[in-house]
């Protein structure tokens, strides 16, 4: 059952977890974009997020095995409005997880969120420079960042179940760019180089660190 009024028109951004329940945006002929989730039984959808309640708009959206999706949206209201953030939620009330003002640190910077089955979020942040940041409850971590000495230009993260994170770059170990190279980041081990790549390509993690 699709929610609000307005038929539907438009379809995008969908995720699915190993329950089968399928995230995804929809937009309605009368303008409103939802972020739903479809129940583990047959019934109406879960709405998580919608425009007519603070959001102007919501993408890059990932949801983990206990149903709980991450998304970013850019707010309509309060002292956040216009700004983009990343949030979380599974039909109750919402999380923010970072925004784009300087008032929190590291600040959200745009990208595909990822989220774990314990809830830790893995996002591209921006504290003193680019980084990869990891959100465990109200705890950020940063797992890399923009070094200009080593990584420029990070681009997107996955994130598994273990922490592991893999991420692409551009590589400047030699101080010139040796090029794109997605690498893999154990907590509290080495990085561990993948393979040489375009520093665009979206990348994934399973839980066997591949």
């Amino acid at each position: 059952t699709f929610p609000g009024s307005g038929n539907l028109q438009v379809l995008a951004f969908p995720a699915i977890n190993n329950a089968g329940q399928v995230a995804f945006s929809t937009l309605s002929t009368a303008i409103v974009q939802y972020v739903s989730i479809t129940p583990t039984a047959p019934g109406a959808l879960i709405t998580v997020a919608d425009t007519q309640q603070g959001f102007t708009g919501m993408s890059s959206l990932t949801l983990n095995n206990n149903g709980v999706a991450v998304f970013s949206a850019t707010s309509s209201t309060g002292p956040n409005a216009s700004h983009t953030g990343i949030c979380t939620g599974n039909g109750g009330p919402l999380t923010t997880i970072a925004d784009s003002t300087t008032t929190r640190q590291p600040y959200y910077s745009g990208g595909v969120p990822r989220i774990a089955d314990n809830g830790e979020v893995a996002f591209l942040g921006f504290g003193a420079d680019q980084e990869i940041t990891i959100k465990t409850a109200s705890t950020f971590s940063t797992v890399v960042q923009n070094n200009h000495t080593q990584f420029e230009y990070l681009s997107d993260v996955a994130l598994n179940n273990s922490g592991q994170v893999a991420f692409n770059t551009d590589d400047y170990t030699n101080g010139n760019n040796n090029g794109g190279y997605v690498y893999r980041c154990t907590p509290g081990d080495w990085l561990v180089t993948i393979r040489r790549a375009a520093s665009t390509t979206p990348v994934s993690i399973n839980e066997a660190g591949t």
